[in-house]
C-alpha cells in the first residue's frame, strides 16, 4: 500500500483510507497515511509503540525526559492533541476501553484511568502477583477479557 515506506513497526487503522503508524527511527515518529494518495504525515515524534484509536480519538504515548510515558489523545476530526494523563515509570502500553477508560499494567497490576474524572483517576483493577506475574509490558482488551505478555526477570 505504501511501497516507499520501509521504517513501519506498528500501525492501527483510523478508517478505510487512513492509517496511523508508528515509524522506527532514531527517535519513533507517529504518522499518519492516506493510503489513497500514498501521503504521510508526521505528527509526533517520540512516541511509544501503541496506539489505539477510539471513539474519533487515535491514543498514544509519548516518552518524557524523566522515562515516563504522557497519554495523549489526537482528535481525528479536528487535528488537535491534548494531553490525557501521565503514565507511571516504566509503563508503555494501554487499552482504551469501549467506555473511553484506559487500562494500563504497572509491575504486577492492572490499574484503570477514569477520564470522565478531572484530573482522570487511577484506581486498582486487580494484581496478578500471586500468579507469579511481576512483570507485565503489553496487554490488550477484547470484549470482557483481558490479555496480558509478563517479562519474566532473573
Amino acid at each position: 500500500m505504501l511501497p516507499n515506506l520501509r521504517n513501519v513497526g506498528y500501525h492501527v487503522w483510523i478508517d478505510t483510507k487512513m492509517v496511523a503508524l508508528f515509524l522506527v527511527d532514531s527517535l519513533p515518529k507517529l504518522a499518519l497515511a492516506d493510503i489513497d494518495k500514498g501521503s504521510v504525515s508526521v505528527i509526533q515524534n517520540g512516541i511509544g509503540r501503541c496506539l489505539k484509536c477510539k471513539n474519533g480519538y487515535l491514543f498514544f504515548t509519548v516518552k518524557g525526559e524523566d522515562g515516563r510515558h504522557a497519554l495523549k489523545k489526537y482528535n481525528i476530526r479536528d487535528l488537535s492533541i491534548e494531553e490525557v494523563a501521565v503514565l507511571p515509570e516504566k509503563t508503555e502500553d494501554f487499552e482504551v476501553l469501549t467506555n473511553g477508560n484506559i487500562i494500563f499494567a504497572n509491575g504486577s497490576k492492572i490499574k484503570m484511568l477514569n477520564v470522565s474524572t478531572f484530573p482522570p483517576q487511577t484506581s486498582l483493577v486487580c494484581n496478578l502477583e500471586d500468579y507469579g506475574i511481576k512483570n507485565i509490558n503489553r496487554l490488550v482488551s477484547e470484549r470482557d477479557r483481558i490479555v496480558v505478555v509478563n517479562l519474566k526477570t532473573k
